[in-house]
């Protein structure tokens, strides 16, 4: 329905009811033009027809699209998001004006409505909006204006907060103008001139109502400048201060170089007695030499510095020092001396025969005459080695062999790691599941003194019980009906090596002793043999269950548990790790993109909410089998939530979060069974969703009492 008016202020009514329509129609008194619409297709019909309006009268509850949807999509447009919509409905108030309003609505009236009171509404917000759209004009003008301008030019309130910042100050700090606007301008300026700065806005007054001052900001690359600016305070008709103009600009070179040029002065008047004091009260070497790179003259703590300074003697060449070590000194004197060019803090390798490698640092600056001419050069060497050492132990890592992590939690394993690395004590990893146990045994054998030994695995619960023992310490033949021949155990075969018992909380209780045995006295024997064989192997073990809480069940031994548990290394979950969670995504993806021949950029936003918000049964394989099947999905470019596992998705869905905002994490009964009946009870499917070898499912499904059978 359209009612034809000559108003240029049109109001469209959007209400299912075409009688709801007609009755607004009537109660509107204003000379307005009426448009009206049924749905939320016409609504948007007419907008593409270019017929907006100037206000919008929105029924809440509506058939195929409501007023929430309808109000979702004109605040999302350009060019409807600045028209003020006002709710129509029966609805509850209490129940549903604080959603009408959050959503963007400008009022909300519930039916039945006064004639009056829709009237004034829709007059003031008609009002509201013309103004509002003159001031969206006024500033479109004003930052016309000031736009091109290479000045940063601001404006804000008395409380310090901007409303106003064109191009040039939006560059200088990095950041777009809605992100600017409502902040305080203080926040930019360097914490020490704050003070200052809020003393110079206090002091203007209606005759003095334009000040300079100069202060330093912090620019979007976090480097302190300088900046003076002409303040402008913008008083209303009482005298009081409404707002300030700010035009700024960088004066950064200029004090740089009245300070450099003053340096210059202090250093030219006292340049002979700092020189003298340099000599006598540092404990850096120094060397001068003139305009031939002969040497001046040198001080003492050069001796504790370079292990060639009986051979730098006054009068002497220093280039002769070449002839004994690589001459990195001589090289950046020659440098000054040929060519004015200065280091500062240059680190160089120092290596000279019979002597270990030093790391110095070196600095050069020129001897000047009266008429600023070079005469010579002097040679600042510091010692650093202990200083880079330190900085070496002190970076953080992102990875450790093939371990990837930069959490703290994976930092203070990287600093285990490298301890166990070094000792032949047994080591215990636990963690859950997927946390890449196998990953750190590696790591501890391979940095070891029998990384070029044997490393032999076992998963001790993908082993048939009454074959375990052979398979671990071997056998002779005829030691029992289907034993033909000899065979070696897997402590054999890592002589000299390590050997990795996996789930060790599988063990049989009869092999504990015999496992007990082997870490006590390092010594087995084969089953049907009574020779007593040594065995130079390392042990390292790993298990997902909790071992303490087996030894009170009486399922483990107390003694083989603290004999195992000589080091303990704990592997946090993912879901403690989060912070891991694009490293390790980023990292799989290259994986990927190798075996797959594709390039991938990276991941959407959402598809990296979803892994933050993930619990990770699984961990960190689960995370990989993720990421794989994603890459296989995906073309090429940015991986998408289209591209992952379903069941991914649903979990994430009904995933709830603690206190902390970390992903809360079912049982692993009701993860298996969960992984089981999306399934359809195909135990290897299963497996690979949960995150564990097909052996170890079983295992679990023995100990939750699941039928293995059950369909």
């Amino acid at each position: 329905m359209e009612q034809t008016n000559t108003s240029r202020q049109k109001i469209m009514i959007v209400d299912d009811e075409p009688n709801n329509i007609r009755i607004l129609a009537k109660v509107l008194t204003g000379d307005y033009k009426l448009i009206g619409a049924t749905c939320g297709r016409e609504v948007f019909d007419c907008i593409e027809n270019e017929t907006i309006p100037d206000l919008i009268l929105l029924d809440i509850v509506m058939p195929s699209m409501d007023g929430y949807e309808i109000i979702r999509k004109l605040k999302a447009d350009r060019r409807t998001r600045n028209i003020p919509v006002i709710f129509t409905t029966a609805m509850d108030k209490d129940m549903d004006e604080v959603r009408g309003l959050n959503s963007g609505a400008a009022d909300y009236i519930i039916k039945p409505f006064s004639a009056s009171i829709i009237n004034a509404r829709v007059r003031l917000h008609l009002e509201r909006s013309r103004m509002e759209d003159e001031l969206r004009k006024s500033e479109r003008r004003y930052r016309a204006v000031v736009e091109d301008q290479t000045e940063l030019i601001c404006r804000f309130q008395r409380d310090g907060r901007l409303t106003f910042a064109n191009g040039a100050y939006c560059r200088c700090f990095g950041r777009p103008i809605e992100d600017l606007i409502g902040r305080n301008f203080l926040d930019f300026i360097w914490k020490k001139d704050r003070k200052r700065m809020e003393t110079h806005l206090a002091s203007f007054t209606a005759e003095n109502a334009v000040a300079t001052v100069e202060h330093q900001v912090m620019n979007a690359t976090g480097e302190l400048r300088w900046h003076q600016r002409t303040d402008r305070a913008f008083f209303d008709d009482g005298g009081r201060i409404m707002e300030f103009q700010a035009v700024g600009r960088d004066t950064t070179e200029r004090r740089l170089a009245e300070e450099s040029l003053k340096e210059a002065i202090r250093e030219k008047e006292a340049s002979q007695a700092k020189l003298e004091a340099v000599f006598r009260s540092i404990p850096e070497g120094i060397v001068t030499v003139d305009a031939e790179a002969r040497v001046i003259q040198v001080n003492e703590p050069l001796a504790d510095i370079c292990p060639l300074a009986d051979q730098i003697m006054p009068g002497s060449p220093l280039d002769h020092l070449s002839d004994w070590c690589s001459g990195q000194c001589v090289k950046v004197m020659r440098v000054l001396l040929e060519t004015g060019q200065t280091v500062s803090d240059h680190h160089v390798g120092c290596t000279d025969k019979g002597h270990p490698e030093k790391r110095l640092s070196l600095t050069t600056s020129p001897l000047l005459d009266h008429r600023n001419q070079v005469i010579g050069a002097i040679l600042v060497i510091r010692d650093i080695t202990r200083l880079v050492e330190l900085e070496i132990k002190l970076q953080e890592r992102t990875s450790f062999k093939n371990i990837i992590g930069k959490s703290e939690a994976m930092q203070r394993i990287y600093a285990l790691l490298e301890h166990f690395a070094q000792t032949e004590s047994t080591v215990l990893i636990t963690g859950e599941t997927g946390t890449g146990k196998e990953r750190v045994m590696e790591a501890i054998h391979y940095s070891s003194l029998r990384s070029e030994k044997s490393l032999v695995k076992v998963n001790c619960a993908m082993l048939a019980e009454n074959l375990i023992e052979s398979e671990l310490f071997g056998h002779v033949r005829g030691a029992f009906t289907s034993a033909d021949r000899d065979k070696v155990g897997r402590f054999q075969s890592a002589q000299g090596g390590t050997i990795f018992l996996d789930e060790i909380g599988e063990l049989a209780p009869h092999l504990q002793a015999k496992l007990l045995r082997v870490l006590e006295y390092k010594e087995f024997e084969r089953v049907g043999e009574s020779e007593t064989r040594k065995a130079n192997v390392r042990v390292i073990a790993a298990t997902n269950v909790d071992l303490e809480d087996r030894v009170y069940g009486g399922r483990f031994r107390e003694d083989l548990y603290y004999r195992l548990k000589v080091f303990n290394i704990q592997l946090p979950p993912l879901r403690e790790r989060t912070a891991d969670i694009p490293l390790l995504v980023r990292h799989f993806m290259d994986l990927e993109g190798k075996n797959t021949g594709k390039e991938f950029s990276g991941v959407s936003d959402k598809v990296l909410s979803i892994f933050m918000r993930y619990p990770w049964p699984g961990n960190v394989r689960e995370l990989k089998n993720a990421i794989e099947y994603a890459c296989v999905l995906c073309p090429g470019g940015s991986i998408g939530t289209k591209h992952l596992q379903p069941e991914l998705l649903v979990s994430t869905q009904n995933t709830t979060l603690n206190k902390n905002g970390k992903p809360v994490l079912k049982s692993e009964k009701e993860l298996i069974l969960n992984a089981l009946n999306q399934n359809n009870w195909n135990k290897s499917k299963a497996a690979k969703m949960v995150g564990v070898s097909r052996g170890t499912l079983y295992s679990r499904l023995r100990k939750y009492g699941i039928a293995i059978g059950e369909q």
